[in-house]
């Protein structure tokens, strides 16, 4: 028979607010992440993390700017060149910069 053991579940409740069972602290406190997707066949991607990472070091107040992102992802393909979203909950945004087709060129039609 195993011992009887008191594994404590619940979450502490101290100055009427309910305590936080794990540590996480936000990303966006840590400072935003580049991430690169696969640009999927005849696409590519026009920067490279490393071009990119480059060009936010040249921005003054980089830091203070950035204060609520998240990251910044080289994405796949799509009909934006890029884009940006806010997620409400958390209270942080995300860059995606989408991948061009690989010869660069994109035929625009006026109506």
């Amino acid at each position: 028979m195993q011992p009887m053991i008191n594994r404590r579940t619940a979450t502490k409740v101290k100055d009427g607010g309910v305590q936080r069972k794990n540590r996480h602290m936000p990303t966006p406190w840590l400072g935003h992440v580049v991430d690169r997707e696969s640009p999927g066949r005849d696409f590519r991607h026009v920067v490279s993390k490393r071009d990119l990472q480059d060009f936010i070091d040249l921005i003054p107040d980089w830091a203070q700017l950035a204060e609520k992102l998240e990251r910044i992802v080289l994405a796949r393909p799509s009909s934006a060149d890029g884009s940006y979203k806010f997620y409400h909950r958390e209270g942080t945004g995300a860059i995606f910069l989408h991948a061009w087709h690989k010869d660069l060129w994109v035929e625009r039609r006026s109506n």
